[in-house]
């Protein structure tokens, strides 16, 4: 399994096409007013808004991967 660290750099490298405002990061302890549930968060570009990934890694690297298809579709 991998480790927090890890998977913060894995899930940075597949989010940074994205040129997000704040690269992926996981939040345990939720903030009701801007991460309302445990798990990974990335900022988006242009925003100070985080976006809930997922509550795993696994989740996490899907959201992003179906982020990248969309702003590749949009782009095209």
């Amino acid at each position: 399994m991998a480790t927090t660290m890890s998977a913060t750099r894995r899930l940075g490298e597949v989010a940074a096409d994205l040129r997000p405002a704040r690269p992926p990061y996981y939040m345990s302890i939720p903030d009701p007013g801007s991460e309302p549930a445990p798990g990974w968060y990335l900022v988006p570009a242009g925003t100070d808004h985080p976006v809930y990934l997922g509550h795993n890694v696994f989740a996490a690297f899907e959201a992003l991967l179906s982020m990248k298809a969309h702003r590749g579709a949009t782009a095209a």
